[in-house]
Formats: C-alpha cells, sequence, structure tokens
C-alpha cells in the first residue's frame, strides 16, 4: 500500500528530482518547498465545509433563527436568553472545529528539512560532489570561472566548497579561453580587425573569462598564426 503521508510525498518528489540529474541541499531545499506548498493548498481545497453543528435538529433551529457557516443574522425577535445560549452553543463548536482544523493542517514544510537531513545521509545529497560535477560541466560547456562561480553562489554553495573543489581540479582558464576561442571562430584576426577582436572579446567575456583571459586567447593565437 502506497504511503500517501507529507513525508513520504516529499521523499518520492526528491527521488523523481535526483533521478534527472545532481541536486544542491539549496536547490533541493527550494523544489521541495515548492512541493509542500502545493500539498498544502491541495490538502485545503479537499477539506470538507464544516457545519455549525452535527445535531440535525439544531442545524435546523440554528436555521431557522437565521445562522449559516458564513454569516449570523440573529432576529431581533429572539429572546436574548436564547440567543446567549445559542451563541454559546455555536462558539464550542467553532472552537472544536478550529482545533481539529489546527491538528489536520500542519505546515508540510516543516517536513522538507527532515527530508533533506534523510537525503544526505543516503549520500543522495552532497554538496562537494555536486560542486565537483557543475564545474566539469561548465568547463565541459566552455565556461569560464566566472560564469561558473555566479551559477554555484545561485545554486548556494559556499565558497569554501568552490575553493577546495578548484584547487583540486587545477584547471587552466588561460588555456580553456584559448582553446575556446580557436573552435568557435578559428584563426584569429589580425590586430587590425579592432571590431572582429572586440566581437569575440564579448563572446569570451559572457562565456565567464575575465579580461587578462581573453586577452591572452587572442594573442595566443595571433602569435601562433604569425
Amino acid at each position: 500500500m502506497t504511503d500517501n503521508s507529507p513525508v513520504a510525498k516529499l521523499r518520492r518528489a526528491a527521488l523523481n528530482l535526483l533521478a534527472r540529474r545532481d541536486y544542491s541541499r539549496h536547490e533541493m531545499e527550494n523544489k521541495l518547498l515548492r512541493k509542500a506548498s502545493l500539498l498544502q493548498a491541495s490538502a485545503a481545497e479537499k477539506k470538507p465545509r464544516k457545519s455549525i453543528s452535527k445535531n440535525p435538529a439544531k442545524q435546523r433551529q440554528y436555521d431557522e433563527l437565521g445562522f449559516d457557516d458564513d454569516n449570523l443574522e440573529i432576529d431581533l425577535g429572539i429572546q436574548a436568553d436564547t440567543c446567549v445560549g445559542i451563541e454559546t452553543d455555536k462558539k464550542l463548536l467553532e472552537d472544536q472545529g478550529s482545533q481539529a482544523e489546527s491538528d489536520e493542517c500542519v505546515d508540510i514544510s516543516a517536513h522538507v528539512e527532515p527530508v533533506l537531513n534523510w537525503l544526505t545521509e543516503l549520500n543522495f545529497l552532497d554538496d562537494a560532489r555536486f560542486v565537483d560535477a557543475y564545474i566539469r560541466y561548465g568547463i565541459g560547456r566552455g565556461h569560464g570561472l566566472m560564469r561558473i562561480r555566479q551559477d554555484l553562489q545561485r545554486k548556494g554553495i559556499e565558497q569554501t566548497l568552490l575553493a577546495d573543489a578548484l584547487e583540486s581540479l587545477e584547471a587552466d582558464w588561460f588555456e580553456l579561453a584559448a582553446d575556446l576561442r580557436q573552435r568557435r571562430f578559428g584563426v584569429s584576426p589580425p590586430k587590425s580587425e579592432q571590431k572582429e577582436r572586440a566581437r569575440q572579446m564579448r563572446f569570451l567575456q559572457y562565456r565567464g573569462f575575465s579580461l587578462d583571459q581573453c586577452f591572452y586567447a587572442l594573442s595566443r593565437e595571433s602569435e601562433s598564426d604569425q
């Protein structure tokens, strides 16, 4: 039998996401919070509308006196003591209903942190592994260090993790910029063609390479083509 508790639903949602690609803890937290919000809204929509009283006879009495779920209107001809008694009954019923709703409508987002911890314990979430894989992925797509760093910051990665991964990788960003420029444009333009050189420079900067790396990429090709 399928477990349809909020925790089980959040776990299944997380595993479905991880089946597609790796996630940082921050990314997964945002995904699960959105999922929890949807589950909360769905639970609220399915909740049946409570009547004023579960006693049909008393409900009819309330209806005759002008009470309904949305608006209480008391006939001015009703005896004061009767009104007080009915109002007291209704207040008790509303208090009981509110307590029941409070018990049922637990904030589902409170389950997100335990689910994240569960994923971490199973090694399904590992920010260090994620950073290493993402840097290699970025390099493969021709992205420079600045672009990769910005992407990882948006994904909630701490700078210490990024620094450790870069130290172990030992990537030569100057050569990477030069290789990318050559693959994209071929032979570098002569120094006199400033417009074309500026276009290639913008391309490399957009990809996340520094100015020094961009200048190196152009100068290395120019020298080799001489």
